[in-house]
């Protein structure tokens, strides 16, 4: 909570914002506050450090929002992957655990089954997915 109070006493002082949870547009690393000024992002817990707009990007537009503002649903940056949202972390979906976009499936259940012994292609034929998917699935579950 430091950190967030840090962040708005920031925004309010030096943006010149009296009311900046009203006025501004927050988004979060589930620890800071950031806020964009000027076309550039700023880390207002950090008392203005400058954050690399960019990556910071990538990142934001791989979370889905609700109509609150509340972030609903998570597709995790994968280096390899071969599309951009084929694992998706949802809470009201399997808990919260990776699961493939649009089926529901576990990515663990997929991880071992390969880890039995299937086949990739045996595995995509029995729930009806793209090959692709199941080989994203295992990858990002080994990884994680």
């Amino acid at each position: 909570m430091i950190d967030v109070r840090n962040g708005i006493e920031y925004v309010r002082e030096r943006m010149n914002v009296e009311r900046p949870l009203i006025t501004q547009v927050f988004w979060t690393n589930g620890k800071h506050l950031f806020v964009r000024s000027l076309e550039q992002v700023i880390n207002a817990s950090k008392m203005g450090q400058l954050g690399i707009g960019m990556i910071l990007d990538l990142y934001l537009q791989r979370i889905d929002w609700d109509k609150e503002g509340i972030a609903a649903r998570l597709y995790p940056v994968r280096a390899t992957s071969h599309e951009p949202r084929k694992i998706v972390i949802d809470p009201k979906i399997s808990f919260g655990r990776p699961v493939l976009s649009g089926t529901g499936i576990p990515a663990s259940v997929l991880y071992h089954r390969k880890r039995l012994g299937e086949s990739e292609d045996d595995i995509s034929k029995d729930y009806g997915i793209d090959k692709l998917a199941v080989e994203e699935a295992i990858s990002y579950y080994k990884a994680a």
